[in-house]
């Protein structure tokens, strides 16, 4: 149950997020943090680099299984590619809250087998 309503609690929040217009926390300002983790040294004392890091390893700890399910052996380096993937291929939503976006970003990628 508790799962449940968690899992429910992320949803709502990718949802409401997801039409936001938040322009520090959009997907727009976080994800050159986000390629700047691939590039050596660069990403190092970024801000939009600690968000676009913190969110996930966030997102990835508290979504429970009913929603998502990553499996074993899936490095954070491949979280973050299936994330930056899918937000740039939506452009149009660029504008929308990075969270929200990644959240999804899960949820497309590996969805619960229940």
């Amino acid at each position: 149950m508790r799962n449940a309503i968690i899992c429910g609690a992320l949803m709502a929040l990718a949802i409401t997020t997801a039409s936001a217009q938040q322009s520090l926390f959009s997907a727009n300002s976080v994800l050159p943090g986000c390629k700047a983790v691939f590039e050596e040294g660069r990403g190092l004392g970024r801000q939009d680099t600690g968000y676009c890091v913190g969110a996930i390893n966030a997102l990835v700890f508290l979504a429970p299984t009913e929603c998502v399910e990553i499996p074993d052996g899936v490095t954070f380096l491949q979280i973050l590619l299936v994330v930056v993937g899918f937000i740039e291929a939506r452009p149009q939503r660029t504008d929308d809250a990075f969270v929200g976006l990644a959240f999804e970003a899960l949820l497309e990628a590996w969805p619960c087998r229940k």
